[in-house]
């Protein structure tokens, strides 16, 4: 986290909640900005906040999916895991993409869930893998160094979850 404490975080979030249309997160992310874990509750409360339409990452249980309208969960795409590096995002690559074609909001996750599977198995290809403290390449290269070396197509985004501003979409 990038502030002292998720108080903090949460004065941040509330300010920049009310410029976006768009929110896509992780559960631990959601419960920050709005307060709670509960995932019966946290999406609404991002809805009460005038965000249109929220993502939810919940790992191995898929992405909820928010609007006004409904809330549903999309599955996961199943992979085994050499390395999520970049997973992330290539999810929010297609999120750009399912927004800007101005996609159903079920659709997104169903096109955003693959493209993060496909890193993490081409990862597990090129024998990267995530240790204890930070990712290693081919057991000697660090995140940084497989970048330099052309292994990783750019470093890991420093930010856990992406905001859109209104009207970008």
């Amino acid at each position: 986290m990038f502030w002292p404490s998720p108080q903090d975080a949460r004065r941040e979030y509330e300010l920049m909640l009310q410029h976006v249309s768009v929110v896509v997160g992780n559960l631990a992310d959601v419960a920050v900005a709005v307060g709670t874990p509960d995932l019966q509750e946290a999406p609404w409360r991002l809805l009460d906040r005038g965000v249109e339409l929220a993502l939810v990452k919940k790992g191995a249980q898929g992405v909820l999916v928010a609007t006004r309208d409904s809330m549903r969960t999309v599955a996961p795409q199943r992979v085994e895991v050499g390395c999520g590096l970049g997973a992330g995002d290539a999810f929010g690559g297609a999120v750009v993409h399912g927004l800007l074609s101005g996609w159903d909001p079920v659709r997104i996750p169903e096109y955003g869930n693959p493209a993060g599977a496909i890193v993490c198995r081409a990862a597990r290809l090129r024998g990267c893998h995530a240790d204890h403290r930070r990712a290693r390449c081919d057991g000697r290269r660090t995140v940084g160094q497989a970048v330099n070396a052309g292994l990783l197509l750019q470093p890991p985004n420093p930010t856990a979850g992406t905001m859109l501003p209104k009207g970008a979409r």
